[in-house]
């Protein structure tokens, strides 16, 4: 788990700076959506609606989970992002890290998908 934690903290310090946070992830507005969701339905449901966004956080920089940092910049100007609300930089209690953790793993998953129909 500290790992993963570590790893998502290397991926935040390599982004740049957001420079579009627009684009939002309607279903993260409620509290415990993550628990029941289903990212590969949920990202089969958006791919018939021809909506090819992956799911992106807002951190230091903008992080595409399941995406290559080094291909994330291609893969966004490509196909677009849809940054996922409550997810911040600033970790206040451990609660909080659990949640960002099971946020990062749901648009992993939900990218994966979507990655297969964005392709270069």
């Amino acid at each position: 788990m500290n790992k993963l934690f570590i790893s998502l903290l290397l991926v935040i310090s390599m982004n740049g700076c957001v420079t579009d946070s627009s684009a939002t992830n309607e279903a993260s507005q409620s509290g415990n959506w993550i628990d029941n969701a289903d990212p590969k339905a949920d990202a089969l449901a958006a791919l018939e609606r021809r909506d090819f966004r992956f799911m992106a956080l807002s951190l230091r920089g903008t992080v595409i989970p399941g995406v290559e940092s080094t291909k994330s910049l291609q893969f966004e100007l490509r196909c677009g992002v849809n940054f996922m609300r409550g997810v911040s930089d600033a970790v206040r209690n451990p609660e909080q890290v659990k949640s960002m953790q099971k946020i990062h793993d749901y648009a992993a998953k939900y990218n994966a998908v979507i990655k297969t129909r964005c392709n270069f």
